[in-house]
Formats: structure tokens, sequence, C-alpha cells
């Protein structure tokens, strides 16, 4: 739903209103999930963070220790945990 209010919004160049009417919500709902929809393209968009880059850096080359792979765990978790 939050991908289909931002297309409508930003391609389609609807208004709130409009897209509250279309799709029978409250305009504060269209609102919100139009915020959530573009919070998490941006997160996606954007380069990882300095501090993701220097924990994949020192990761071995050879293989992954359980404490790597405990690393590589937290990135993505807090990395999902932003869409």
């Amino acid at each position: 739903m939050d991908r289909e209010i931002l297309l409508l919004r930003e391609f389609e160049q609807l208004s709130y209103a409009e897209i509250s009417d279309l799709l029978q919500l409250p305009l504060n709902t269209v609102r919100s999930r139009l915020f959530r929809a573009r919070t998490a393209l941006r997160n996606l968009l954007e380069p990882p963070s300095l501090a993701a880059m220097a924990a994949l850096s020192a990761l071995p080359r050879g293989g992954f220790s359980l404490g790597s792979l405990r690393q590589i765990l937290a990135l993505l978790r807090n990395r999902l945990h932003r869409l």
C-alpha cells in the first residue's frame, strides 16, 4: 500500500486528498504512509554508513568466524530495521 501511495503521489501527481478519496483512506493515513514510503526509499538508495563499511572491511578474507558472522547479522538487522 505504501508503494502505491508513493507512485500515485510522485508519478501520477495526485494530491493527498485525491489519493485519500481513491484509496478510501483517511487523509492522515495517506500522509503517514507516504512519509514511511519515502523514508524506506531513501534508506534503500543511500550509500552504506561509514560504520558499516568499516565493519565489512574488517572481516577476514579467507573465511568467517562466528564473531564475524554476528557482525554481519547485526549490520543486516540494523539496515532492515530502518526499512
